[in-house]
């Protein structure tokens, strides 16, 4: 079996962030991927859910220290 994986930009690079909200709400995360992949019936139900209605996820600890990074982040990869 030949199964081929078809990867898309969805948003560029530099977006606003309302459009790249926008359009992340549309498709599936790379983190619900990984849910879809390993959860059951009621995380692919609590997706769908996700999506129709939107999330209620509002940050955590993780998100939260990840955008307090993001401009040093994005500072380190931009090419001098």
């Amino acid at each position: 079996m030949d199964t081929q994986i078809t990867a898309r930009v969805v948003v560029a690079a530099d977006a606003p962030r309302e459009e790249w909200m926008a359009e992340r709400g549309e498709g599936v995360t790379a983190s619900q991927a990984w849910r879809i992949a390993r959860g059951g019936l009621k995380t692919r139900r609590a997706i769908v859910e996700e999506k129709m209605n939107g999330s209620r996820f509002r940050g955590n600890a993780a998100t939260r220290a990840g955008s307090s990074r993001e401009d040093a982040l994005l500072d380190e990869l931009t090419p001098r």
